[in-house]
């Protein structure tokens, strides 16, 4: 469960410091534009919460982490 929660931390680590080449190659005009990413992020860490939060509270976390684990 800690090698999944720290997932959350190193995909903002990687994304930060790549942001201005992960502009170049979205073709993004504005800088801002490259901000987005970061908003997509958090809304995709939230939205996943609401699904597979209820989920594994009646499932049991384990099949829930083996279930998105196979959906990869």
């Amino acid at each position: 469960m800690a090698a999944l929660m720290s997932i959350v931390a190193l995909s903002i680590d990687a994304l930060l410091p790549a942001l201005p080449e992960i502009g170049e190659y979205l073709s993004s005009v504005n800088e801002t534009e490259n901000q987005k990413l970061i908003t997509a992020i958090f809304l995709g860490l939230g939205f996943g919460q609401l699904v597979f939060g209820p989920l594994s509270d009646s499932f049991g976390r384990k099949p829930m982490v083996y279930l998105v684990l196979a959906c990869l």
